[in-house]
């Protein structure tokens, strides 16, 4: 009897044994899915939302400073309010900037909550562009002396993206507010053009460069040039053109105030003078006239108000290209300099007499190319018509021409 049982006893107790290490490998399997899902899935979080800001106490209209990151290509641009409240660009000569389009972005800003935390731990701040090396955008806002660091990363959706606020470890996922939001274009902070007039109002425009002076006139709403040669005709579709360009000029990049060398306007590549002319209205002082109907004005009781003619003259000048490929413009209606890209330069650097005139049109196939061409024309009367047949064909362009260029 105790032959059989204590193999028994041993078989049992292995099975004991097996069991346990089976069971420790299940809780160690248990374990490593936790880990993976709060590692590899930060959208399960294991610490339950808050709600509420994620900047407390957070006022856009205290805010004074406002710098933009964008770690992929090293750049930021440096917004601050002067004291009249206004937003402006320190290192271009307090250039002004969209205080619309500033206090649009602080107020998405504010409206961050923390109700959807995706995780909480540093290993995952890499993957979700919120990171201190790895973000689309990083604001620094100045509210006094406190600065907050605002780190935008990746897009979920339209409008949601991944946002951690300073050292903390959390990131959230928030709806409003994604780096697209956020330009990093200096160009996208400003209201206005840099430059612009009423294109119908232009009536003169006087283009300068290498290739010499081209002066334009506008009269009874068609535009001559005064050098422009006998026989020829210009090119007013060229001239609306060129118009259409130099009315409204966009910048790039705002340099400052202070002229330098390297943008080239001691000797400009282009110079651009327009004359516009504007009829107003003049409008007389009310005054009360003897002799009127009580409680009516002499202003009321005149017939049509007195206008005149207001004449203005504005000059651009277009200097060297920069290493940005743009070129400096300086307009007499701004003491800044500024970038603006190539487009507007290249139109007006280049100009010269041929781009100003239309091109003669080509004659058609004479009669005695005709007849050349048919087999036994060579001869006879056809052969002997055939400078008769020339002569139209030629004398017809030199007439419209010189009907043209009466014209101008």
């Amino acid at each position: 009897m105790q032959a059989k049982t204590k193999p028994t006893f041993k078989l049992n107790l292995h099975l004991r044994r097996l069991n346990r290490f089976n069971r420790l490998l299940a809780a160690v399997l248990v374990v490593q899915l936790i880990l993976a899902v709060a590692v590899y899935l930060p959208g399960v979080a294991s610490v339950a939302p808050s709600h509420g800001p994620l900047l407390q106490d957070f006022k856009p209209e205290s805010v004074t400073g406002l710098t933009i990151h964008d770690k992929d290509n090293g750049s930021q641009i440096v917004f601050t309010k002067n004291s009249a409240g206004e937003w402006v660009l320190p290192k271009a000569d307090d250039y002004p900037l969209s205080t619309t389009q500033i206090t649009g972005l602080l107020n998405k800003v504010k409206a961050l909550d923390t109700s959807r935390l995706i995780a909480q731990n540093r290993s995952s701040q890499s993957r979700l562009r919120v990171a201190p090396d790895a973000y689309e955008r990083m604001l620094e806002i100045k509210q006094g002396d406190k600065v907050d660091k605002l780190y935008i990363g990746s897009s979920e959706g339209a409008s949601a993206a991944h946002t951690r606020l300073n050292d903390q470890d959390l990131v959230y996922l928030t709806s409003g507010l994604t780096s697209g939001d956020v330009p990093t274009s200096l160009s996208s902070w400003i209201d206005a053009p840099y430059f612009t007039i009423n294109q119908a109002n232009v009536v003169r425009m006087v283009v300068t460069n290498k290739q010499g002076t081209f002066e334009f006139n506008k009269t009874n709403n068609a535009w001559t040039w005064a050098g422009l040669p006998q026989g020829e005709k210009l090119n007013a579709d060229k001239i609306t053109g060129l118009l259409g360009q130099v009315t409204s000029v966009t910048l790039t990049t705002p340099l400052g105030k202070s002229d330098q060398d390297k943008y080239g306007m001691k000797a400009p590549l282009a110079t651009i003078t327009l004359t516009t002319q504007e009829q107003v209205t003049l409008t007389p002082t009310a005054t009360t006239g003897a002799g009127l109907p009580f409680g009516r004005s002499a202003t009321q009781s005149a017939a049509p108000l007195p206008t005149k003619i207001v004449e203005n003259t504005y000059t651009l000048r277009v200097g060297a290209k920069q290493d940005s490929g743009n070129y400096v413009v300086k307009s007499s209606l701004s003491p800044y300099y500024v970038e603006v890209s190539s487009t507007l330069a290249e139109a007006f650097i280049p100009l010269a007499r041929t781009d100003l005139i239309v091109p003669p049109a080509t004659a058609p196939a004479t009669a005695s190319a005709a007849a050349t061409a048919t087999p036994g024309a060579a001869s006879g009367p056809a052969q002997t018509a055939a400078p008769g047949a020339t002569q139209p064909a030629t004398a017809a362009p030199t007439q419209g021409a010189t009907q043209s260029a009466s014209t101008f």
